[in-house]
């Protein structure tokens, strides 16, 4: 249905308003379902995680050595769990304080103009009309200028014979 609103009956109306009721009836239904199940997995997750924290904690208390000292005739009460191994202290260097050291530093006063980037050369350089048609008479590209309108024209001739000519347009 490609046009905005059709007329219905009153009965079509009816309808049209129970099946969108339905559709939002079950649309919840369906987010309901997501959102349960994902909590669901959520918590599963989470019980996973907790049941084999609990169990590794039983399986690193089940070893239980007794330990008795050789200097005593009476074996020591036994101790139930597991055994650090014997601690060895390092020896640690002392540090001495840090110390903030203010020095001044001089500089260059020319430094500024030895580091500065120069200006690019521009690569074309002014020239006149009659520099111009010798500069293009030496490529072997002779030409000559006509003043039409107030405008200056170089003709030329093309390679294949043909005459040729550009309007020149000055830099002001």
């Amino acid at each position: 249905m490609n046009e905005p609103y059709l007329r219905l009956s009153d009965e079509g109306e009816r309808r049209r308003e129970n099946i969108l009721a339905i559709a939002h009836r079950e649309a919840g239904r369906i987010r309901h379902r997501r959102a349960v199940r994902r909590i669901g997995i959520a918590a599963i997750a989470i019980g996973l995680t907790a049941a084999l924290a609990m169990q590794s904690r039983r399986w690193g208390a089940s070893r239980e050595i007794v330990q008795v000292r050789p200097d005593q005739h009476d074996p020591m009460p036994p101790v139930v769990g597991p055994v650090a191994p014997p601690v060895q202290r390092r020896a640690v260097a002392v540090r001495p304080p840090k110390e903030i050291v203010i020095t001044v530093v001089k500089t260059d006063p020319g430094i500024a103009r030895r580091l500065s980037v120069k200006p690019p050369t521009t690569g074309w350089e002014r020239i006149d009309d009659e520099r111009l048609l010798a500069e293009l008479a030496a490529a072997h590209r002779p030409a000559g200028l006509a003043y039409v309108d107030g405008r200056e024209v170089v003709l030329f001739r093309t390679s294949d014979g043909g005459a040729e000519w550009r309007i020149h347009r000055p830099f002001r």
